[in-house]
């Protein structure tokens, strides 16, 4: 290869710098710029060739040029309004406005240029083409010849192979195989075996993913692929893989909004199979407090809160006690099937709900509808005539669970939350401890019988790798969000899980 002072271009002849692996020879940047990938067939090492995966930045300003100049293309012959009213319409509910047009917009721009949305607009993309892609550079024709023919999927993370480059399966695409996707935001926020449903465009030697897509929750995933090609069977007489993608560009947000109604749904049902409600008796005092506190000094079963804080709920005398299952609560494992039992050891406590008392009333709270049964014979059990009961409710824990959604909604202030440092370290011994026997204990996965035993079958091979798959899939999760480091690679080589590296 010519490369010095006086090397010259192998196609123009004027001087040049630039090694070309294709060419075997030196090539000026302006002849580069225009065959690459379309008169010259660039290798994917090659930091000039950008679609070859080793000039990330190269790529994302192309992209950025061809959305523009095609979405000009495609205004141009659909109308200013009617682009606006159909990205509009493909725009998803999201919390900055800006970000989720943008994606409608995309959304629009695939539908007219990959889709086709009409049998006026069927060949915006081929009309394009045929006319050599007018206003386009090089680099830019190279790219629409295959975003015109991008198509959703639903892409698999196997295994993360840097900041920006993931290397994925299609689970509507069996026959592609392993592929690497290139995608800085998504190969920084997905963990392994995460499932993602997004646009995408294969190039030759990588996968580029377009549109705002979103990660399949682990519970939901299987639910939402039944769901879908059952969507697709109703719709297009077919529910295989290439009519579940057909299906998905036609209904790509309304794909999205599948996956909360699934979400919903599931939420009802786990709150409808749950005896977990808010239940609270009211009693007026008839004796003096004093009596009161004298039996609740006499039985072991209630320990004093002493940081509590009655806030707005109680008068603020109100003392707050643990009602524990000790003495004659401990007799609720008899009528109370498994919610506060524990096992045989004496020590065990588990706890029966919480006691209330200011100056002029008794509150007793659990969380159990038979709980609150019980709790209610024992209350008059213990406290009898000096004690009459004035008033009982109970909150729904759908009620609850709406009223306070998660820990996101609790005022900031002071946590008491251990030190992300001391938690990491905890969760990484945690592991430690968990794997250390992990391949011989049976799992009823795997019909009861241990990791090793499973893997010397053939026929229980399938069931062995999606177990394992759960369990590196949930330590990634830890690692993206609490930064916990655990290699799970010498039961993978224990097992001959050599695929799941």
């Amino acid at each position: 290869m010519k490369n010095g002072q006086n090397a010259v271009c192998g196609v123009c002849g004027r001087k040049a710098r630039r090694n070309c692996p294709a060419m075997g020879s030196v090539i000026c940047n302006s002849c580069c710029g225009a065959r690459r990938g379309s008169r010259i067939d660039c290798p994917p090492g090659c930091v000039h060739f950008p679609f070859g995966g080793a000039n990330y930045d190269m790529l994302l300003k192309i992209e950025s040029s061809w959305n523009m100049k095609a979405t000009k293309y495609v205004i141009a012959a659909v109308g200013d309004g009617e682009f606006i009213r159909k990205a509009e319409s493909l725009t998803p509910a999201m919390s900055d406005g800006e970000s989720a047009f943008a994606s409608g917009a995309e959304l629009a721009l695939l539908d007219y240029l990959a889709m086709g949305d009409s049998e006026e607009h069927a060949s915006l993309a081929s009309k394009w083409s045929d006319r050599g892609w007018p206003g386009l550079n090089n680099d830019e024709r190279y790219m629409a010849q295959y975003r015109c023919r991008s198509l959703p999927g639903i892409i698999e993370v196997q295994k993360i192979l840097g900041d920006k480059s993931m290397e994925c399966v299609d689970l509507l695409d069996g026959e592609r195989g392993r592929f690497v996707v290139f995608d800085r935001s998504l190969a920084g926020s997905a963990a392994r075996f995460d499932k993602v449903v997004v646009w995408m465009t294969h190039y030759p030697y990588l996968t580029r993913t377009t549109c705002v897509g979103w990660i399949l929750p682990d519970e939901h995933a299987d639910s939402f692929l039944r769901e879908i090609r059952d969507l697709a069977e109703e719709s297009l007489g077919s529910g295989s893989d290439e009519a579940v993608r057909q299906y998905l560009a036609r209904h790509f947000n309304e794909a999205r909004q599948l996956i909360a109604d699934i979400s919903d749904a599931w939420r009802e049902r786990m709150i409808a199979s749950m005896d977990a409600d808010l239940c609270r008796a009211y009693y007026g005092l008839l004796a003096p407090r004093g009596k009161i506190e004298a039996v609740i000094g006499e039985k072991p079963d209630f320990e004093i809160e002493d940081d509590f804080d009655p806030g707005q709920e109680f008068p603020p005398e109100t003392a707050l006690y643990t009602w524990l299952r000790r003495g004659e609560a401990r007799d609720a494992e008899k009528e109370i099937d498994g919610l506060i039992r524990h096992d045989d050891d004496e020590e065990a406590v588990g706890v029966l709900g919480s006691l209330y008392l200011s100056d002029t009333r008794l509150a007793v709270e659990t969380r159990r509808r038979a709980l609150h049964e019980f709790a209610g014979k024992l209350t008059l059990s213990y406290f009898g005539d000096m004690i009459v009961l004035e008033d009982e409710e109970i909150i729904p824990l759908k009620e609850l669970m709406d009223k306070y959604p998660g820990p996101h909604d609790e005022p900031e202030g002071p946590s008491a939350k251990v030190p992300p440092e001391v938690e990491k370290i905890a969760v990484e011994n945690m592991y430690k401890k968990l794997y250390s026997d992990f391949i011989d204990v049976p799992v009823p996965m795997l019909d009861d019988m241990t990791p090793r035993e499973a893997s010397k079958i053939p026929a229980m091979r399938p069931k062995l790798v999606e177990l394992i798959k759960g369990h590196l899939h949930g330590i990634d999760k830890m690692r993206i969000q609490k930064g916990v480091e655990y290699d799970l690679g010498w039961v993978l080589d224990e097992l001959g899980l050599d695929e799941l590296k």
